[in-house]
């Protein structure tokens, strides 16, 4: 599902997802996608087209897992979304896109 604007955005679920995977699915395409395990065991996945400025700055040390606080977005007026995870205690994952999608697997 495509997400048209914040108010859709904010519906998704952000709180308590524990990251499972972050991938490129394709080779010379800069898309990304993050899939998360929400609280109740459901996989969900967040897929970023043509992203750019990604910073994942994530450091686990004792921590077995990362797990968001929340899920801050943005959109300039250009259209970029600015969208930023954010793991309390572990670190944040920022990237700017021009296309969000969700989908529960």
């Amino acid at each position: 599902m495509k997400i048209e604007n914040l108010q859709a955005f904010s519906k998704l679920p952000r709180h308590d997802l524990t990251l499972k995977n972050i991938s490129w699915p394709k080779d010379n395409e800069n898309n990304l996608t993050i899939t998360n395990e929400t609280y109740n065991g459901d996989l969900v996945e967040f897929k970023f087209e043509w992203v750019m400025n990604l910073n994942i700055n994530l450091s686990l040390g004792d921590y077995a897992q990362a797990m968001s606080w929340d899920i801050e977005a943005d959109i300039d007026s250009k259209g970029i979304w600015k969208i930023q995870w954010i793991y309390p205690g572990i670190g944040f994952i920022y990237l700017e896109c021009n296309e969000v999608e969700y989908k529960k697997l």
